[in-house]
Parts: structure tokens; sequence; C-alpha cells
């Protein structure tokens, strides 16, 4: 089944795409500008200093020209949310206000139903939780807040009570089971079977995803107690290490800045976000991983890390450099100095002073390393810049960009007085000892096929061909025999093509129902979203006769190939008239093909 075919079908999409403007969907997550007939931006997917994303109104599609990533409203909130095509459906339904119409009994069904149903718990207990703030009772829980100088807003903070079953005896009484507080993560069952609540007199701060539904809690004691935070288990909707706290609300700043700031803790992002610096993230007590690096990379270009200033945030900030530099994300260092954490700094600073302190203070990854390198080892001896020069190329070797990678080699040797020469010695020898395994697969693949060249010619006249009948669909009939009889380069082309000559009103080709009836071949759909967004000036007529022309002569060449190849053994017999016919025909086909050569078609058959 393709991704994009679930119950509901294309009459759904369908709905859904003549609610939804492209444009209204896409400018919710970043920043369009109009031009001309289009809306373009910098590219949310990859990292560029020029705007090349480009989205058609008209057409109701995206295409960038940077990276070619392409597609409808449901392939940029699966690619920016990086989610699944059915979670996309559903955002984009709840979104448009159309239901859903799901086959009973599927397993995909069920299981679609149940993180519905998780989120629906979820939401519940919250909304007990903010209740539970403005009793009298959790006057304590204000207080401390207020202590600290945060407000909540937007955050939806809230307040467990400290009996032990004060969450479960509410919800039951709502309506919703034990199974189904257990699976939220909401309550624990001890060993004696009796149920608790995992949350009790805690303030509790709801943890959402890119969506904005409430996923998680974390819980955080009021005085001194240990443990000092808890939070929710592992759940079917609950992935800490896929999750950043604060990222709903910081997503839009993020991708419109280029540029995200990542700290310790859920006060943090919240001080952060109240004083005004809106592209705040934190992880949920773990390290950075490699799902968070890549939910970044989609969005921005260059990160800071805003850890406290004592040395398990300076640790944090270490762990989280080596993981952020292997997605080439440009990364630097705010110091906090005196053990303070962020939450601490915006109680006695402005917005103003931070982005002061990143001007004046921030350092990227190299100084911040080699200073903190320097700590543990002796710049002043040979072993100690020898210790903090291989550990500068190992993270060097984390690094993608060559352009970058070669700059900091530059910058260890002229930092540590190592001649240039023999660290990049060094670093070749320490990445070939890694890389061996892949190199001796790559000797063992096969030789590129020396025919690529006509390959690629005949995909560009497949695009041309294609253009052409978008641009003029009554051309569809005027060539439909010859369309017929040319043979394709590549399965989504003729997949296209066949589309396109099963039109029944060729003159009225809508490209936006076309890209829907292909919802099942998603190469085919993603090529023609792709083509469309082509803005050639050649007249259509030009590119249809050209491109028909070629297909047809890179057939004949096909055929000549064939013929020689099967039929080559007629040559051995004497006084044959089949072998007669065979010459008369492969010399036939011969003139054919030096005819193809002289302009430049297919290269020169390998020998």
């Amino acid at each position: 089944m393709s991704s994009r075919q679930l119950p509901g079908g294309d009459d759904t999409v369908r709905r859904i795409k003549d609610r939804l403007d492209v444009v209204e969907v896409i400018g919710s997550y970043i920043e369009l500008t109009k031009r001309g007939t289009r809306f373009v931006a910098l590219c949310p997917f990859h990292a560029e200093s020029a705007p090349s994303f480009s989205v058609n109104q008209v057409e109701q599609f995206f295409h960038c020209f940077g990276c070619k990533k392409s597609g409808d409203i449901f392939d940029f909130v699966k690619s920016i949310e990086g989610i699944s095509f059915a979670e996309a459906l559903q955002i984009l339904a709840d979104r448009a206000g159309v239901p859903i119409e799901r086959s009973r009994g599927t397993q995909t069904a069920s299981s679609r139903s149940n993180k519905t149903r998780l989120y629906q718990v979820l939401e519940a207990a919250c909304r007990i939780f903010e209740k539970n703030l403005q009793l009298e009772e959790c006057a304590g829980a204000r207080k401390y807040l207020e202590k600290r100088g945060l407000d909540g807003g937007s955050f939806r903070l809230g307040f467990a009570k400290e009996k032990w079953t004060s969450l479960l005896d509410e919800m039951t009484d709502q309506g919703y089971s034990r199974r189904e507080l257990l699976l939220a993560g909401l309550v624990r069952k001890a060993d004696s079977g009796r149920h608790y609540d995992l949350y009790r007199n805690r303030l509790t701060i709801p943890i959402f995803d890119m969506q904005g539904r409430v996923v998680g809690f974390g819980g955080r004691v009021l005085d001194d107690s240990e443990p000092k935070y808890i939070n929710s288990p592992e759940t079917e909707v609950f992935r800490k290490n896929r999750l950043l706290y604060g990222l709903n609300l910081a997503r839009k700043a993020i991708s419109v800045k280029r540029s995200a700031v990542i700290v310790e803790g859920y006060t943090d992002v919240m001080m952060m976000h109240q004083c005004g610096i809106d592209a705040a993230v934190a992880t949920l007590g773990t390290a950075l991983t490699n799902d968070h690096s890549l939910l970044l990379k989609r969005m921005a270009d260059r990160v800071f890390l805003v850890f406290d200033g004592d040395s398990a945030g300076k640790a944090a900030a270490l762990r989280g450099l080596e993981v952020l530099l292997s997605h080439d994300l440009d990364l630097s260092v705010v110091p906090l100095e005196g053990g303070m954490d962020p939450c601490d700094f915006f109680r006695h600073h402005t917005a103003s002073d931070f982005r002061q302190l990143v001007m004046e203070r921030s350092r990227d990854f190299f100084d911040y390393t080699v200073e903190e390198l320097s700590r543990r080892f002796d710049l002043a001896s040979p072993g100690g810049r020898s210790r903090i020069a291989r550990e500068l190329l190992r993270l060097t070797g984390k690094i993608g960009d060559p352009i970058k990678r070669d700059l900091v080699l530059r910058r260890i040797a002229d930092t540590l007085d190592i001649r240039e020469e023999l660290l990049r010695k060094e670093y070749r020898a320490d990445r070939e000892q890694e890389t061996g395994s892949a190199r001796r697969r790559s000797r063992e693949r096969s030789p590129v096929d020396r025919r690529q060249g006509s390959r690629d010619l005949g995909l560009d006249a497949e695009n041309d061909l294609i253009l052409g009948l978008l641009r003029s669909p009554e051309l569809i009939a005027e060539f439909r025999d010859r369309l017929d009889r040319i043979e394709l380069v590549s399965p989504e082309g003729r997949v296209i093509l066949d589309l396109l000559i099963k039109c029944k009103k060729a003159e009225s080709i809508e490209i936006r129902e076309l890209v829907t009836d292909l919802s099942s071949e998603e190469s085919a759909r993603q090529r023609l979203i792709s083509l469309t967004a082509e803005e050639r000036r050649a007249e259509p007529r030009a590119l249809v006769e050209e491109a028909v022309a070629f297909l047809a002569l890179q057939r004949e060449e096909k055929e000549y190939l064939r013929i020689r190849r099967e039929r080559s053994g007629l040559l051995q017999e004497e006084n044959s008239k089949e072998a007669d016919e065979y010459l008369a025909e492969l010399n036939r086909r011969l003139k054919e093909r030096d005819r193809l050569k002289r302009r430049g078609f297919f290269e020169e058959e390998a020998s």
C-alpha cells in the first residue's frame, strides 16, 4: 500500500485540498514573500543564503530549486514535522474540518484510534492539572512560580495534588479507564495490584508535540526533595529522544531566523520565551540525539548552546557539540558564569542583555572545545597538545562539509603550532581506518555504465516532452500516434505520459488533479510536481517535436544493438539470404546511428 493510500481515499485528500491553501499552510511554518505570481522563501529543508524555495498558489504545490524537494501540502507537513502521511493527513484534516472515514478492524486504523484516545486522555489530565493550580490548596505552587518569575503563559502549567489517587479518581469519574491511564503514563500499578498517580505534589509541565498536542508531562517538586524532576515514561505518543520541549512554540521563529537556542531545562525555555527569546528549546532530561539534530536541521542552520555554567552543563555542551556537528549545523556555545542557569540569568537581565552576551561572549565549537580541553591537558607540553589535537581531529571527522572541514584543520594546526602537512596526514589515516570497510565495498561495485550519458539525454527529452504537453495539452491529440510508439527511459515518465494520453479533456488539464491521480505512484507524482515548477521559456511545440524525434531515434539505437547482438551469428553462414537481409537492416540502422552521433545524442559504443 502506498504511503498516501489510506482509509478515506483520494476523496478525503481532495476535500482537504479544496479547503486549505498551500500558501496559508506553508506560511504558518515559514515566512513567505510574494514575487510575481509565486511566493518564495529560504528553503526549510537545506541551508541556503538566497531563496530557492517556491510556492505555486495556482497549482497548489511547492518546489525547491536547490535541494529539489517538492510536493503538496501533505508532503510539506510530513517533511517539516518529521511525521508519516497518516499523521499529516490527520493534522490537515483537523485544520480543514474534514472528517476522516476509516475502515473498521484494520490494524492501522486501530493504532491510529489508540493514539487519538491517548491524546484525549493526556489533554483531559492537563486540564485537571491546570484547574488544580488555581485552587486555594495549591497556593504554594503559585507562590513558587511567582518567586521564580514565571507566569506559565502558553505552557499550560498545572499542579498534581498530594493525594495518591487524586488524578486517578477524577479521570475515572470522567469515564477514562485505568488501562488508558496506564498507557498514557499517568498512573502506575503496584505489585499489590493497586493503581496510584505518577505525579503527586508536583508542578506539572505539559510536553507538547509539534502539533501542540499534549504527549506527556514533566513533574517538578517545589522543595529540595529528590528526585527533582520526573518525566512521563515512554508511550506510543511520547518518545523523549525525538521531542524538544518548546518546539511547538519555537518552530516558526527558528524557521524564520534559521537559528535555534538549546537550553537544559523546562523553566529555562519558559523564561526565555517569556522574555522574548522565542527560538529556545530544551531536551527532555536526555543528551542531544541524532533525531534531535535532524529535527533542528530541517529548520535551522545555526544552533546556540546555552547550558548551565557548572561542570555538568559544560560536559553536556561538549556532548551536544559532537552530535550537532555530524549534521553540519554551525555551532556556538554561550557561557553563563558562576553556575548560573538561563532562568536565573533572565530574572536579572533582559533579552537585549542576552543578545549582547551572545555577540560578545559566544564561542564557536572550535574555540569552546580548545578552551575546555586545555583545562584537562597542558597546552604547554607536547603530550597535552597531542591529546588535544587528536580529540579535535576526531570531532573534525564528524563534519560533512569539506570546506568547513578544511578550515578547521587549518585552525588546529595554527592554534596548536603543529605542521599542517603532518596534521592532515594523521587525519587521513584516522579516516581511512574508520572507513576501510566502506572503501572495500566501494571498490567491489560494478563500473559506471558507459552509456549513462545517453540515459541522461533520454531523461532530458522525457522532461521536455511532458513539460510541453502540460503547457499545451492540445498537442496530446496531435502527437497521440507517435506518443504510443516512443520508448521512455524511466518508468515514472511512462506513468505520467500514459496518464496524459488518457486525458479525455486534454485542452483543460488540471495539474492538481493529475497530482492527486498519481497518489499511489510517489516517484511519478514528485517528478510531475518538479516539472511543473520549471520556468523554461521554450515554445511547447518545439519541446514536444524535438523530444518525440529524439526518443524515437533512441529507440532505433536500442533496436540496432539488439539485432546486432542476437543475430550476429548469421554472418558465419555462407550464401545465406537471411544473412544478406540482416546486413542490409544493420547497415540502415548503422547509418541512423551515425546521424545521431553527429547530433551528439549518443556516446561511442564500448568496444
